[in-house]
């Protein structure tokens, strides 16, 4: 009986764990949606006070949306803005699943400055993985003093499907693969990948 209870409480704070991060990011996302359209039909109003519909509110909404990511963006490339960027990962978007994944991507095709959680200097590495009788393209999530290193082998057609494994430093050949390269190819079922890794 206390083995079942404890399973079930362990299995329940793990579930509260894990919707917690992605329900303050859901709840964010949707008050900055309500934010932008009451922004978007006071613009409307003020502008266009005489023609009706729901087109130009909606613009004007997109508009604030992309006026604040913008200044968002700015205010993340100071010295304070990073610091608190920072503590924001750590807290709060890397216990979102493939929040790490994504941030890299996006970093990869925009040059931006942000990388792995907690370091703004580290890139996310593409390995390939020796299993057996094949090999495998894997995230190199962290290594560890004594030759072991924690990967992510991400699925297709999409990488929100995938399993994470420990495995000897030794099985792990680096690649020219960014992250962006490897998302792009898990959708075409790694049609194009041979192509862009010159160490294959």
């Amino acid at each position: 009986m206390r083995k079942l209870v404890r399973f079930l409480l362990a299995t329940l704070i793990g579930g509260v764990l894990l919707l917690l991060p992605i329900g303050i990011v859901v709840v964010v996302g949707m008050r900055l949606f309500a934010y932008a359209r009451t922004f978007g039909q006071m613009a409307h109003d003020l502008l266009f006070p005489n023609q009706t519909g729901n087109l130009l509110p909606a613009l004007f909404a997109a508009l604030f949306l992309l006026v604040v990511a913008f200044l968002a963006g700015a205010f993340v490339q100071t010295e304070v803005g990073r610091r608190v960027f920072r503590w924001m990962e750590e807290a709060i978007l890397a216990r979102v699943p493939l929040y790490t994944i994504f941030a890299q991507m996006a970093a990869d095709w925009t040059g931006g400055p942000m990388r792995l959680v907690g370091s703004a200097s580290a890139d996310l590495e593409v390995a390939l993985v020796r299993f057996d009788d094949y090999e495998a393209i894997a995230f190199v999530i962290e290594r560890g003093r004594k030759g072991k290193a924690v990967i992510y082998l991400p699925g297709a057609p999409s990488a929100l499907s995938g399993s994470v494994a420990l495995v000897d430093e030794d099985r792990l050949i680096h690649t020219d693969l960014t992250p962006g390269d490897v998302m792009m190819g898990l959708r075409r079922l790694g049609g194009g990948l041979i192509a862009l890794n010159r160490r294959s």
